[in-house]
């Protein structure tokens, strides 16, 4: 990620989280632009979180690591995947005051492959979705997503492809719109039922929310 790419999507994380401040509506707000649609060829992602006005974050640096038979396992609603041997170093920015006893909740970040993410936007799933493919209490939640998904994305795609499998495999326990970028591409996933996901590839010419 180039110096500029990092200024850029601090920017626009900053201005996502003034323009949410502005409104009493609590709605998270997701920003996209694509290669072609900023001024040095940089893709851009941000998302505003809606929780408080004033909601410090810790920025941390998760080393490298290469282990054998890891298990990650949520303490906040008992979720567990198996992880493959060798993580990406990657950072995350969780809550600066921590609720003992649950997950750390990266929220987003970047890894040695220069793949950002953004975990998550929350959504909704009609009743007859939710019927046909019920939420798993014991599925994968936004606490779990940055830290079993970003430190093993090669690229914007593969992010998608990883958390599509882990939804497909071990259920969602929510419904939540996600953010993958690298230097060339954009892509938004929606995960819309306990089994069921979504996901596009954001056109390089676009600029826009969601």
């Amino acid at each position: 990620m180039t110096t500029n790419h990092f200024r850029y999507l601090v920017g626009f994380a900053a201005f996502g989280f003034v323009m949410g401040t502005v409104s009493s509506a609590s709605a998270c707000t997701t920003v996209l632009v694509g290669k072609n649609a900023s001024t040095d060829g940089s893709t851009m992602i941000a998302r505003n979180e809606d929780a408080d006005t004033s909601w410090a974050k810790h920025y941390v640096y998760h080393p490298a690591t290469s282990r054998t038979n890891t298990q990650y396992r949520s303490t906040d609603n008992g979720f567990t995947v198996d992880l493959p041997a060798n993580a990406q170093s990657y950072t995350s920015t969780p809550d600066w005051q921590q609720k003992k006893g649950q997950d750390q909740f990266g929220e987003d970040g970047i890894n040695s492959s220069n793949v950002a993410m953004s975990a998550t936007e929350s959504g909704t799933t009609n009743k007859q979705a939710q019927k046909a493919d019920p939420f798993v209490k014991k599925g994968i939640s936004e606490p779990s997503i940055v830290d079993v998904v970003l430190p093993y994305a090669t690229s914007a795609k593969d992010g998608v492809k990883r958390l599509g499998h882990i939804v497909e495999t071990k259920g969602s326990a929510e419904n939540n719109g996600v953010i993958f970028s690298d230097k060339n591409s954009i892509w938004y996933m929606e995960i819309g039922s306990g089994h069921h996901w979504a996901a596009v590839r954001v056109p390089n010419k676009v600029c826009g929310n969601s």
